[in-house]
C-alpha cells in the first residue's frame, strides 16, 4: 500500500526531532506476520515494552529499588475464555494492546449500579457547573462473571464486566491502522510489507516515548474500531477453524468488539471502578508505591500538564500513576474521545439538546484549576476547516459485546444466528424481581389494584370486549408495573446508602476510639512540659492545652450521636428485605476489597454484621449502652488514665 496515496492525517507523531535509528526491540516487533499470533500463555516476556509502557516503568522502578538491572517479565496476559482481569490481544506486527477488566456488581439482566459522575468545583463559573456537574446515572458490563471472577452463564452471575484499554491509544497501534497492517491481517495476506511502512511512521519511539496518536477526529476513530475490529474477528475466526480460541471474549454465542466507551463507562472505569466511584473528588485514588495503599494523589503525581522533555505538548503515555484498577494517562495528556454526543447538565437532569462529539479527562493545556476526571469538552463532527479535530484529542479503546447475545452452542458451533432462550428467560425473571411488590409504603394498594387489573384482564377476554377497552386496562397494567419498578430502585438505592452510613459510622467511632488516645496523652506530655515554665507565657499556653482538651472532649462526645444514629439506621435496615441488605452490603464490601481498602473488613464489617444481628433480634429494645460498649473500644482504657 502507498502510504502517500492515503489522506492526509496530523497524529503528533514526533515532529522537530533529530532522526534517530529504530530501537532494535522496535525494529524486531515490528516485523510479523498475521495467523502466527501469540496465545495469551506464550507472551514475550517483555511485551509490555511498547505497548504498555506504564506496566514497563513499574517493573524498571521495582528493579531500581532492588539494586539489580534485570528488570523482571512483563504481567501475563489470561485466556479471553476465561474473562481475565488482565486481557493482552495480539495485534499484527508484534503489537499487544493491553486491556484491564472492569467490574459491576450485579446479580440479574435488569440489575445496573446507580453511581454519580462529574462534578465541578464548589467556586465554579455557571458554564463548567453546567459543562461538567455532578449527575446521577446507571451502569452494568457486558459479560457475566460468577463470584470467583470466571465466566459464567447466567445461573450464578455476581457481576457483568467491559474491558478498558490501560493506556491511550499510541502512535504504535495508529501505524497499524495508516500502514494498512489491520486490513492486510484481516484478509490473512502476509504484512512484512506494511510491517515495514508501520516501522517507518514510529522512528524514535521507545519505552519512555511512546506518544498517544492525537489530532484526531470522530471519523479517524471509527476508522481506527473499523481496522481493529476487522482484524480481530477475522483473525478469531481463523483461530476457531484451527480448534482454538478466539483472540477476545464472547458473551454465550455472540463475540465481543471494541468501540469507544460511554460517557458512563470512561468515568467509572476512569475513577477505579467501584470503589473509586464514590469519591467525587477531581482527581483518581492511587496505590501508593510504598505502603500499597490506597490515597489521594497530587495532580503531577497522575497527569502530564505540558512540562515533556522533548517540548511536545503530549508526553508518552504510562509515565504517571495509575489508577486503582491500573489505568493511565485518564487526567491530562490527551483528551479521550468518547461514544456519546455532548449535551449540558442540569440540576435534575441532563439537558435535552444534543450537540457534537465528548472530548474526556482534560489534556495537557487544560490549566490544573479545572482539570480532572470530570472535565467535558465538546467538538463539532465538523467546522469551517472540515472534520472537528483538537490537536490535542486521543481515544481509548473498550471492550464489549451485544446487549442481546445470541446462543450459545455447546457444540462449538459459533454461528451469529442462534436463538437464545435463556436470555429471554432471564430477562423475564429479571423484570418480575424488579417490578415485584415489596413492603414500601403503599404496597398493599398497589398490589390489590394489579391483581383486580389481572382479573379485570381475563374478564375482558372471556367477554370477547372491545380492543380499547383492552388496550387501556394494559396501559395501566404498564404503567403500575413502571411505578413500582421506579419505587424499587429507589429502594434499592436507599438501603446502599444506609449501610454505607452504618459501616462507615462503625468505622468514625472506632477511629475516634483510638486516636483519642493519642490526642490525650500528647496532651498530659504538653501539659507536664508547660508545668516547666516559669515565665509569663504560663497562663497563655496552659489555656491553650484546655482548650485542646475541650476540643478532644467534644470529638469524643460524637461518638454517643454516632452510636445513636448508628442504632436509627440499624433499626431501618433490620426491617428491610433481607436479600436486598444483603446484597447492598456485599457490593460495598467487594468495592473497598478491589480497591485494596482492607481496613473495613478487621475494623468495621465484623461489627456492623454483629450489630445488625442484634437489633434483628431485639427490635424494640434500646441497645445504646451495647453497642457504645462493642464500638467504643478504648472507652474504658481513656477513663482509667485520663478520667475522660
Amino acid at each position: 500500500m502507498n502510504l502517500m496515496n492515503r489522506r492526509p492525517r496530523n497524529h503528533a507523531f514526533p515532529r522537530g526531532l533529530v532522526p534517530l535509528a529504530l530501537s532494535a526491540v522496535v525494529m524486531v516487533s515490528m516485523l510479523h506476520v498475521p495467523g502466527t499470533a501469540v496465545a495469551q500463555d506464550g507472551l514475550p516476556p517483555d511485551w509490555c515494552r511498547l505497548d504498555a509502557p506504564g506496566l514497563w516503568r513499574d517493573l524498571r522502578e521495582k528493579a531500581r529499588a532492588a539494586g539489580t538491572r534485570e528488570v523482571g517479565d512483563c504481567p501475563a496476559g489470561g485466556d479471553p475464555a476465561r474473562l481475565p482481569e488482565r486481557l493482552v490481544v495480539p495485534l499484527p506486527c508484534g503489537r499487544y494492546l493491553d486491556m484491564v477488566r472492569v467490574d459491576i456488581p450485579v446479580k440479574a439482566l435488569l440489575d445496573h449500579l446507580p453511581v454519580v459522575i462529574g462534578g465541578a468545583p464548589d467556586d465554579a463559573d455557571v458554564l463548567t457547573r453546567q459543562v461538567q456537574g455532578a449527575r446521577e446515572i446507571a451502569i452494568s458490563g457486558a459479560f457475566s462473571l460468577a463470584a470467583e471472577g470466571l465466566a459464567a452463564g447466567y445461573e450464578g452471575m455476581e457481576r457483568r464486566a467491559y474491558w478498558m484499554a490501560s493506556h491511550e491509544w499510541t502512535i504504535l497501534q495508529q501505524a497499524l491502522v495508516d500502514s494498512g497492517a489491520f486490513d492486510a491481517a484481516a484478509r490473512g495476506e502476509d504484512t512484512a510489507d506494511a510491517c515495514k511502512q508501520a516501522e517507518q511512521l514510529v522512528q524514535g519511539a521507545d519505552d519512555r516515548r511512546v506518544l498517544p496518536a492525537t489530532n484526531l477526529s470522530w471519523y479517524d476513530a471509527q476508522n481506527n474500531l473499523r481496522a481493529l475490529n476487522a482484524y480481530v474477528i477475522a483473525q478469531g475466526n481463523r483461530l476457531i477453524d484451527q480448534g482454538g480460541a478466539p483472540l477476545i471474549p464472547w458473551e454465550q454465542g455472540s463475540t465481543g468488539f471494541f468501540r469507544l466507551p460511554t460517557e458512563e463507562e470512561w468515568e467509572f472505569a476512569a475513577r477505579g471502578g467501584v470503589n473509586g466511584i464514590a469519591v467525587l473528588g477531581p482527581l483518581h485514588s492511587v496505590t501508593d508505591p510504598a505502603s500499597g495503599r490506597a490515597r489521594t494523589p497530587e495532580l503531577k503525581e497522575i497527569a502530564n500538564l505540558g512540562r515533556t522533555r522533548g517540548g511536545e505538548t503530549v508526553a508518552g503515555v504510562g509515565g504517571y500513576l495509575p489508577n486503582l484498577l491500573g489505568i493511565f494517562d485518564t487526567v491530562g495528556n490527551a483528551s479521550e474521545l468518547v461514544h456519546d454526543l455532548f449535551g449540558l447538565v442540569r440540576p435534575d437532569r441532563e439537558h435535552g439538546a444534543t450537540g457534537g462529539m465528548v472530548l474526556r479527562g482534560g489534556n495537557s493545556l487544560t490549566p490544573d484549576t479545572v482539570i480532572g476526571i470530570a472535565h467535558r469538552q465538546e467538538v463539532p463532527p465538523f467546522d469551517v476547516s472540515g472534520e472537528g479535530r483538537s490537536p490535542v484529542a486521543g481515544m481509548r479503546v473498550v471492550l464489549t459485546s451485544p446487549v442481546i447475545s445470541r446462543g450459545y452452542d455447546p457444540s462449538g458451533n459459533r454461528a451469529s444466528d442462534l436463538p437464545n432462550p435463556e436470555l429471554e428467560r432471564k430477562i423475564e425473571e429479571s423484570l418480575r424481581e424488579l417490578v415485584a411488590v415489596r413492603s414500601t409504603a403503599g404496597a398493599s394498594f398497589r398490589d390489590e389494584a394489579r391483581n383486580l387489573l389481572s382479573q379485570l384482564q381475563t374478564d375482558l377476554s372471556a367477554a370477547n370486549a372491545g380492543v380499547a377497552s383492552a388496550e387501556q386496562v394494559s396501559r395501566v397494567t404498564t404503567a403500575l408495573e413502571q411505578s413500582e419498578a421506579a419505587i424499587n430502585e429507589a429502594r434499592v438505592a436507599e438501603i446502599r446508602a444506609r449501610v454505607r452510613s452504618a459501616v462507615d459510622g462503625i468505622l468514625l467511632i472506632r477511629n475516634i476510639s483510638a486516636i483519642s488516645l493519642v490526642w490525650l496523652a500528647d496532651l498530659e506530655k504538653a501539659r507536664a512540659q508547660v508545668q516547666q515554665v516559669t515565665d509569663s507565657r504560663r497562663a497563655q499556653l496552659e489555656e491553650r492545652i484546655d482548650k485542646a482538651f475541650e476540643n478532644v472532649d467534644r470529638r469524643i462526645a460524637i461518638i454517643g450521636v454516632q452510636v445513636s444514629e448508628l442504632q436509627n439506621t440499624l433499626r431501618v435496615l433490620a426491617q428491610a428485605d433481607p436479600e436486598l441488605v444483603e446484597n447492598a452490603r456485599r457490593e460495598i464490601s467487594q468495592g473497598l476489597r478491589a480497591a485494596g481498602i482492607e481496613l473495613y473488613d478487621e475494623w468495621a464489617w465484623p461489627l456492623y454484621d454483629g450489630a445488625l444481628e442484634r437489633v434483628r433480634a431485639l427490635p424494640g429494645t434500646d441497645l445504646t449502652a451495647e453497642l457504645t460498649q462493642r464500638l467504643d473500644i478504648f472507652a474504658k482504657e481513656r477513663a482509667e488514665k485520663y478520667g475522660r
